[in-house]
């Protein structure tokens, strides 16, 4: 069983790592090591993984929901909400911009993810995996890289009314490639600057025309 996997399954749980532990009547150190893949579960502890996460979506099918977007929604026990969205390496760009008006491919070519919201969204959400620090400058609301974020895509038609400093910058997908930056502009020529929030030369600020950009999503939630 992979480290993702099992990763997932505990998010979809609704658990920490610690409850999670306890539930599978294990350590949270054997947790915290299966999902790192620095050990793997024994065969017997990944049926049980299996037999735990198969009672729980037994007892969930009633309490999900989707939205027009695809995206699906279940209440958990305690009244929260737990979103699953296809997860979407930054590095996977060209095969993200291949697939992105079909929403089957999409869920069939990436992993899932889960992410515990407050309510149902009516966006079209999706999850990308950080792959450098150029959001990470130190601050509490800043991005490692390795981070999954949550974000919800803005719709085109706002994109001339500029963008407003949001908590964690904003996913922004051309034919160059997916970036995590916070956005000036756009500009009298429709160009916006892509900044970010290290101020490491390697991360310097870079304009991009919105003529060339694909799509454009704020992230809402982060998890590491």
């Amino acid at each position: 069983m992979k480290a993702l996997e099992i990763r997932n399954i505990r998010k979809e749980l609704g658990k920490t790592q610690a409850e999670f532990a306890k539930l599978l009547g294990v350590s949270k150190n054997s947790v915290q090591l299966w999902e790192t893949e620095k050990r793997n579960p024994s065969p017997s502890m990944v049926f049980l993984i299996k037999e735990t996460y198969k009672k729980h979506t037994e007892n969930l099918k009633e309490n999900e929901f989707e939205n027009k977007n695809g995206n699906k929604f279940t209440e958990l026990p305690d009244g929260s909400l737990m979103i699953q969205v296809p997860l979407v390496p930054f590095n996977a760009y060209a095969s993200f911009l291949e697939v992105y008006e079909d929403e089957y491919k999409v869920k069939s070519k990436f992993e899932t993810t889960y992410f515990t919201v407050d309510k149902i969204g009516k966006g079209n959400y999706i999850a990308f995996t950080v792959k450098n620090d150029s959001m990470n400058g130190g601050m509490l609301d800043d991005t490692p890289s390795g981070a999954q974020v949550l974000a919800r895509e803005l719709g085109k038609q706002h994109w001339r009314d500029g963008f407003n400093s949001t908590q964690y910058g904003w996913i922004i997908i051309c034919e160059t490639g997916i970036f995590h930056k916070d956005i000036k502009g756009p500009d009298e020529k429709g160009d916006i600057t892509c900044v970010s929030r290290n101020k490491s030369p390697e991360f310097p600020e870079f304009p991009i025309s919105l003529n060339e950009v694909h799509s454009i999503y704020k992230v809402i939630k982060r998890t590491f």
